[in-house]
């Protein structure tokens, strides 16, 4: 019994350094599992964001993709005004009226070569000199001379037609379509426009001869005239009255509805101040 007891007391320190030696290596053990569960979730928790990440990217492509589908259509694009600036033409041509409506290519011109009476054309229309009706503006007209564009003004006070009057502006295209064509100048078969300039005449005389009237009360004359003020406020232009047929406003080409809206670019329509 004794002996056993030596034996013990004399392996004890050693089974003493064993144990500590084992509860060491389960300390370890447990200590690098537990870290591995840690770099594990956060290793989980970055693999999940980066895929939820290019989830997130995935529709912006697609919707990228459709966009370039055009499902809708194409916006159109607008064009840009442009303000041309020719210069003015060396032609033997006299710009006599203008007709401008709503539609520029519809619009029209009184033309005439010099010492010749005036013709009417349409735009694009062929005129004396080879060139071609351009464009109409509201104090001048744009020629087109092979790829250059000159511009005809104005000599004297012209009266301009604007499309401020719907029935007035169809009467106006139905006198123009009645006209034969004048692109080809050699077949064209225009009347003269002796009636025009006889009319113009007149009515000048006669504005002359009551000059201290349209002065002192323009508004009355011009209701013997035959044409009164849209407005009586404001710049609308002047209308022709059923009554004035036979006048010279008539013979000069206007009817009843017509509305006369700017002489020369100016607006006009109130009775003083153009006077």
């Amino acid at each position: 019994m004794f002996t056993l007891f030596n034996n013990l007391q004399k392996y004890q320190k050693a089974i003493g350094l064993a144990v500590i030696a084992g509860l060491v290596m389960l300390m370890s053990f447990s200590i690098a599992q537990s870290i591995s569960f840690f770099l594990d979730d956060a290793l989980i928790t970055t693999a999940v964001k980066q895929t939820a990440s290019s989830n997130q990217v995935k529709p912006g492509r697609n919707t990228q993709q459709l966009s370039r589908l055009n499902l809708f259509g194409l916006v159109a694009k607008t064009a840009s005004s442009v303000v041309q600036d020719a210069p003015e033409t060396r032609l033997n041509l006299e710009l006599q009226g203008i007709f401008i409506s709503g539609n520029p290519a519809d619009s029209s011109a009184i033309i005439a070569e010099k010492s010749k009476s005036g013709r009417l054309f349409r735009v694009g229309d062929k005129l004396p000199g080879n060139a071609y009706l351009h464009a109409v503006r509201p104090d001048h007209i744009l020629l087109r001379r092979g790829s250059r564009l000159e511009k005809l003004m104005f000599l004297l006070a012209k009266v301009t037609f604007e499309s401020g009057n719907t029935a007035a502006l169809s009467e106006i295209h139905q006198q123009i379509s009645n006209k034969p064509s004048t692109k080809n100048l050699t077949s064209a078969s225009d009347q003269p426009l002796a009636s025009l300039e006889a009319a113009d005449n007149s009515l000048r005389a006669y504005l002359e001869q009551n000059k201290k009237r349209l002065q002192s009360n323009p508004t009355e004359l011009l209701n013997e005239i035959g044409i009164s003020p849209v407005s009586n406020d404001s710049a609308n232009g002047y209308k022709v009255d059923p009554s004035s047929a036979g006048t010279a406003l008539t013979q000069a080409g206007l009817q009843a509805g017509d509305v006369v809206v700017s002489v020369n670019g100016v607006a006009v329509g109130v009775a003083m101040n153009d006077s």
